[in-house]
């Protein structure tokens, strides 16, 4: 785990950019009942969550900006599809970063 600190800033953008990914998660398969279990449709939008690892625990949340992740934490979020990681907050970084060095930007 990194010691890296990040601007409020930057912190805020990863966790903005980061939840529109995670808000575009279709589960085709989820079975939608609605009142008295009637059956209404197949398929729902869901937030996918962000896996965190503690020295102690995994911590998987929805909210990745909450007080209890740390910055080097945020910066090694990522979603677990079954045995695969992606790593969704150093790409989001990395992506930050490559804007910043080609056009100049500051997001700090």
């Amino acid at each position: 785990m990194s010691n890296r600190k990040l601007s409020a800033k930057r912190r805020a953008l990863l966790c903005e950019l980061e939840a529109i990914i995670g808000n575009l998660c279709y589960g085709s398969f989820i079975q939608n009942y609605g009142p008295n279990g009637v059956w209404e449709s197949e398929g729902r939008w869901i937030r996918y969550p962000v896996t965190f690892e503690a020295e102690d625990a995994e911590i998987k949340t929805k909210f990745p900006c909450s007080e209890e992740i740390s910055d080097s934490m945020l910066l090694e979020g990522f979603y677990k599809f079954g045995a695969n990681h992606l790593h969704i907050m150093e790409a989001l970084d990395n992506i930050l970063a490559r804007l910043e060095k080609r056009y100049s930007l500051s997001f700090d």
